[in-house]
């Protein structure tokens, strides 16, 4: 009995400081994602490089070895930054109920016109492809279209969708079944 308790010590501090190390891995990728990165302090450590406070902050290197072994940091140039994998765990882990709902959208506060009057609602940009196009950019660094032309392009994906325009993903099946199905003719 008394062998039992003390094998369940050592699990019990395994699981305390695994519990400590997600919780550094989850502050650590928050900060990351405002804008942060990680740089190579010189002596063989890593700092935190904060750019909403200005601040650099000393990383254990086993936190930023378990980030890169999750894939969650990437390298460019001399220093560490967040990959998708990583922005993804971010959204999941703030989700409430439906983690991997939350995980798959890009949602983003706009201005849309309801009943004539502009109002502010939460939009899911990966939704529409208008969305996708407008996220990305071409070599120069310009957004693929503008806002006008996103704006113009919802209003007619809006107008097709309430006109019930949209293609049809499969046959047509409300029209009539002709009432003589034989195939034989009688004579």
């Amino acid at each position: 009995m008394a062998g039992t308790a003390l094998m369940s010590r050592p699990k019990a501090r395994r699981a305390s400081a695994r519990a400590g190390q997600a919780a550094e891995l989850r502050r650590l990728l928050a900060r990351l994602a405002t804008g942060g990165c990680i740089a190579f302090d010189g002596k063989g450590g890593f700092l935190l490089s904060d750019q909403a406070t200005n601040t650099r902050i000393p990383v254990p290197g086993r936190i930023v070895e378990a980030c890169v072994s999750e894939d969650w940091l990437v390298r460019q140039g001399d220093s560490l930054i967040l990959t998708e994998a990583a922005r993804a765990r971010l959204r999941r882990s703030a989700a409430g109920t439906d983690a991997f709902l939350e995980q798959h959208q890009i949602r983003a506060p706009a201005f849309r016109e309801i009943n004539g009057v502009q109002r502010q609602v939460t939009v899911n940009d990966g939704e529409s492809p208008l969305g996708w196009l407008r996220s990305r950019k071409d070599r120069n660094g310009r957004p693929l279209i503008g806002d006008a032309q996103f704006e113009a392009g919802e209003r007619l994906r809006a107008d097709y969708w309430f006109a019930h325009l949209s293609p049809r993903v499969t046959a047509n099946w409300s029209a009539l079944a002709p009432a003589d199905r034989s195939r034989r003719r009688s004579a």
